[in-house]
């Protein structure tokens, strides 16, 4: 079905259909409760991570689906460019796996000081530390 292009969609169109129930995707809304501390933790690691780095780019570069994989070279590009544009840019890769974390370690993106490989977070850290990205 068109509706089912993206498999959250799909997901929610089959759980719902026995009760007889629909969803209207826009009016779902979801909120991830980050306690001050949390957030503050965040920051910290960040700024021990990438001292001085602004703004600060998240890159995960791993993912389990293979059609979702953008390589190495698209994550080293992008930031690349946004180093042009942001000179005091700094870089933090994120992951998931074993598999994920090796990559990272391997061959993190290409650009020399202002790159950090983050340890492994769980998602009420992953949260806050993306949200601090852009800043």
């Amino acid at each position: 079905m068109e509706e089912d292009r993206h498999v959250t969609r799909k997901i929610l169109r089959v759980a719902s259909a026995p009760f007889g129930g629909t969803f209207a995707a826009e009016e779902l809304r979801g909120e991830v409760v980050i306690p001050a501390a949390e957030k503050a933790a965040a920051e910290l690691l960040l700024a021990e991570s990438l001292p001085g780095a602004s703004p600060r780019l998240a890159v995960h570069p791993g993912t389990t689906w293979n059609t979702k994989a953008d390589g190495r070279p698209f994550w080293a590009d992008t930031a690349r460019i946004m180093r042009d544009a942001f000179p005091g840019l700094g870089v933090f890769l994120t992951w998931g796996t074993e598999k994920e974390r090796e990559e990272c370690l391997a061959d993190p993106v290409p650009l020399g000081q202002g790159v950090a490989v983050l340890p492994r977070l769980g998602y009420k850290a992953l949260a806050p530390s993306t949200g601090r990205a852009a800043t």
